[in-house]
């Protein structure tokens, strides 16, 4: 690594690293994963769930990977799911999900029609 080219491996880390400047915003946006204020509910552990879930697919759209590379519809889709998981809304955060699965399952089709060719 010493010698290799530094874009190589700098340039795609930044996209990694914008998933973790949004954990934050979580804390403001749901003052419930601070655990300190709110008894520990079933909405407290939704909570927390989904915070994690929406970082994971946040950090997949950022990198472009699900199954195999994403293409660009997949790719807004999962980062408009991952976003809409963050708010504190019900109704949202079912969109959200909803974008999410039907983002993968679009990129999971196309993985298993392309069959062995994907390395």
């Amino acid at each position: 690594m010493k010698k290799s080219e530094q874009s190589k491996y700098v340039f795609p880390l930044h996209y990694v690293v914008l998933a973790g400047f949004i954990v934050p915003y979580l804390f403001i946006i749901s003052p419930k994963l601070l655990l300190g204020f709110f008894p520990f509910n079933f909405g407290t552990i939704l909570a927390i769930v989904l915070a994690i879930i929406s970082i994971y697919f946040l950090g997949a759209a950022m990198i472009n990977w699900a199954f195999f590379s994403m293409n660009i519809p997949q790719r807004i889709m999962t980062f408009a799911g991952a976003i809409l998981l963050i708010t504190t809304k019900l109704h949202f955060e079912i969109i959200g999900l909803l974008l999410i699965s039907s983002a993968y399952y679009l990129n999971y089709r196309q993985y298993k029609s392309m069959g062995k060719k994907v390395a």
